[in-house]
C-alpha cells in the first residue's frame, strides 16, 4: 500500500525521511482503516485531508515536491475515534448536510 500511496500522493522519500516516515504511518493507518478496499482508501485520503489531519505544504522551489504531514493517531483519537475500520465513514455521514442525509 505505501507504493500506491507514494505514486497518487507524488510523495518524495528519496533523501526526505520526514516524507518516508509520514509514509509509513499513513500506510498502516490507512490499511487498517479501510482493510484494502479501494473506495474506502480513497474516501479515507479524502477524509484525512478535508479534516486537515493530512496536509501538503509546497516548497518554495518549484523544482522539488514538498512535504506531507500526518497529524499523530493521538490528536486524530481527540477528535474522531479510530478505533474500529471504517469509523470514518460514520464521521463523514455524520456531517452531511440534512438534505444529503435525506436520500
Amino acid at each position: 500500500i505505501e507504493d500506491v500511496l507514494q505514486q497518487a500522493l507524488q510523495i518524495q522519500v528519496h533523501e526526505n525521511q520526514r516524507n518516508a516516515e509520514t509514509l509509513s504511518r499513513l500506510a498502516r493507518l490507512v490499511l487498517r482503516q479501510t482493510n484494502g478496499n479501494s473506495f474506502q482508501i480513497v474516501e479515507f485520503l479524502h477524509w484525512l485531508q478535508d479534516s486537515d489531519f493530512l496536509t501538503y505544504y509546497p516548497n518554495s522551489d518549484c523544482n522539488s515536491m514538498g512535504n506531507w504531514d500526518l497529524s499523530s493517531q493521538e490528536d486524530m483519537e481527540v477528535t474522531f475515534s479510530l478505533d474500529q475500520p471504517g469509523d470514518f465513514l460514520m464521521d463523514k455521514i455524520i456531517h452531511l448536510s440534512h438534505e444529503s442525509k435525506q436520500v
